[in-house]
């Protein structure tokens, strides 16, 4: 259980950052489960099936997007449709993945009482129909990517929700909120709003730099508008955040507050028909789909039941696929060149990824773009930032002791190690050799920097095992450099040069140490 502190907004919000940087699962509704189940009974189910159920959970859409964009799974360009990333990852894997999800997300779904859960979930259904209703009218290319945002723009607020009840009685009880007025109360609350939460949720699971971009900034059309480059899409968006937080069923009263919303917003004539058709459109489509995966009338589900009968189609599943593996490789001789031929194009897939090929991490190509492009985003926004350069101390030693191969499994251990420490939203890759760097952004302070730093540290104290059972120290030198700001114009690369300084500060002080500074100081 999260303790709260009523009077205490430093703690709520240090909740909220820890719950959002761990990857928070939403809850799911049980009947998406069951859905995906059905599915995968159907032998005639196609990817689109798949897609619209995956794509009515803002976790679950972000989860599969997660997925299709990672760098194990090496897109050129980021995937932000839910039908296309299930078109790439397979139907099977789609649904071992979405199920997985779900079962997680019930455990959490413990924390918040069902039907507060059933009605976010609901005005999220509202937001997305709104936002692809009006792309629609405009340009439809852009339908699935804002009906995708409409489902994720709010979907922190049931965990904000559960942290501070308080600050959402009026959104509960219907009473119209101004969106900028509970924005500045949420600010205050837990040091940012639900859209940035949001965003910032997003980046943390693994979802395109680009999408969270869109999400951080739903109620500013402005920003919106900068960050989209395409005006259909921004201003469906923005559509979509002008409806209620919160509605259990879309009512006449909610239906005239969105028009009045509508009027005051749009320009005349960019609707092709009435305000209140547009309402009843809307509504008739939120209906359709909302009927679709959670059936009128439906009976409660047993969750401990569902949960047994979900574990076994993982297993079940599971099985099939190794016996296809074993199929496949039982009858290699005869594949054998067109599996060259694949692993040729899995060679150029990972060169253009710009993927390190020992550990996995980016290579200094790919970390001197990536590196570059976060760089400018984070200047875009303000946030706080941290940039480590790592040096693994007597790494030639350790070559040359125990040889190559132990040496390659230190860096392996290293990158594995700096990943799981600075979690999915943070930038790592292999400068080169036996240097790695780490970049990530929403550093609360240069004292918590050297913290993370120092669980690295703490993290490969064991060291390795050699065959005859000596252990292999695994030190590092690690300098850093802090801003409580992206400095504006500062390039990526003069950057990693006041962070390999403080490094060799490091090194020089002692082995399997850190040492951070504040940029600019």
């Amino acid at each position: 259980m999260i303790s709260k502190a009523p009077d205490g907004a430093t703690e709520v919000g240090e909740n909220l950052n820890a719950w959002i940087h761990r990857g928070y699962h939403l809850p799911v509704s049980p009947s998406i489960l069951l859905r995906l189940m059905e599915l995968g009974r159907n032998a005639e189910a196609s990817p689109a099936d798949y897609a619209e159920v995956i794509s009515v959970g803002s976790s679950l859409t972000g989860k599969v997007l997660a997925a299709v964009n990672s760098s194990w799974f090496g897109v050129r360009q980021p995937i932000r449709k839910t039908a296309q990333a299930v078109n790439l990852l397979g139907m099977v894997s789609v649904r071992m993945l979405a199920i997985t999800h779900c079962m997680a997300a019930f455990h959490e779904k413990t924390r918040l009482p069902d039907d507060l859960v059933r009605q976010y979930w609901q005005a999220g259904l509202v937001k997305a129909e709104s936002a692809k209703y009006l792309a629609e009218q405009v340009d439809e290319s852009v339908a699935d990517e804002a009906f995708l945002v409409g489902t994720m723009q709010d979907m922190v607020m049931p965990l904000m929700h559960y942290l501070c009840p308080d600050l959402y009685e009026e959104v509960v009880a219907g009473t119209p909120v101004d969106p900028e007025e509970l924005c500045r109360r949420e600010s205050e609350v837990f040091g940012m709003n639900h859209a940035q939460a949001a965003g910032t949720l997003g980046r943390a699971i693994g979802i395109p730099e680009s999408v969270c971009d869109i999400i951080r900034n739903h109620h500013d059309i402005n920003a919106l508008r900068n960050t989209c480059g395409d005006t259909a899409l921004s201003d469906a968006v923005h559509f979509a955040s002008l409806f209620p937080h919160m509605c259990t069923e879309w009512s006449a009263p909610q239906a005239a507050a969105a028009a009045e919303m509508i009027e005051r917003t749009f320009a005349p004539g960019i609707l092709s028909t009435s305000i209140p058709r547009v309402i009843e459109e809307i509504e008739r489509r939120y209906q359709h789909l909302s009927d679709r995966i959670e059936p009128a009338g439906a009976e409660t589900v047993d969750l401990q039941a569902l949960l047994a009968e979900a574990t076994a189609e993982i297993a079940t599943t599971a099985t099939s696929l190794v016996g296809q593996v074993h199929s496949m490789m039982s009858n290699s001789t005869q594949f054998t060149s067109q599996l060259s031929a694949v692993n040729a194009e899995a060679i150029r897939l990972q060169e253009q990824t710009q993927v390190d090929g020992l550990t996995g991490v980016l290579n200094r190509a790919g970390l001197e773009k990536l590196g570059a492009e976060q760089l400018h985003r984070l200047q875009q926004t303000q946030e706080s930032m941290m940039l480590a350069f790592v040096d693994l101390d007597d790494f030639k030693g350790t070559n040359d002791r125990f040889g190559h191969d132990k040496g390659d499994e230190a860096l392996q251990w290293v990158a594995a190690v700096l990943r799981d420490v600075y979690g999915p939203a943070a930038i790592v890759g292999r400068y080169g050799g036996d240097e790695f760097v780490v970049m990530s952004g929403q550093a609360p302070s240069m004292a918590e920097a050297a913290q993370t730093a120092n669980r690295v540290l703490e993290s490969l104290r064991p060291g390795l095992t050699d065959d005859d059972g000596t252990m292999i120290p695994v030190g590092l030198s690690i300098g850093g450099i802090w801003c409580e700001a992206a400095p504006p114009h500062a390039e990526f690369r003069s950057l990693l040069v006041g962070a390999d300084e403080m490094m060799y500060t490091a090194k020089k002080k002692d082995a399997d140490s850190v040492q951070f500074k504040q940029f600019g100081t």
